[in-house]
């Protein structure tokens, strides 16, 4: 697995290399607000978008 980290500028743009030919998951979280448990802990609430990429090998190779 290789895990990156990039940022997004103030309209959520991003870019990333994909180093290799195969599946690649780019995922973005964003902050959205607190969760109350039913214990009645809160904690941090996150959206989470997963996007999934094939990625195939350059030609010639």
């Amino acid at each position: 697995m290789v895990a990156q980290q990039a940022r997004s500028d103030a309209h959520g743009v991003f870019a990333v290399t994909l180093p290799r030919a195969g599946w690649w998951a780019v995922s973005v979280r964003q902050p959205h607000g607190v969760l109350t448990g039913p214990n009645g802990v809160q904690g941090p609430l996150e959206r989470v978008t997963t996007l999934w990429i094939a990625v195939d090998e350059p030609p010639g190779e």
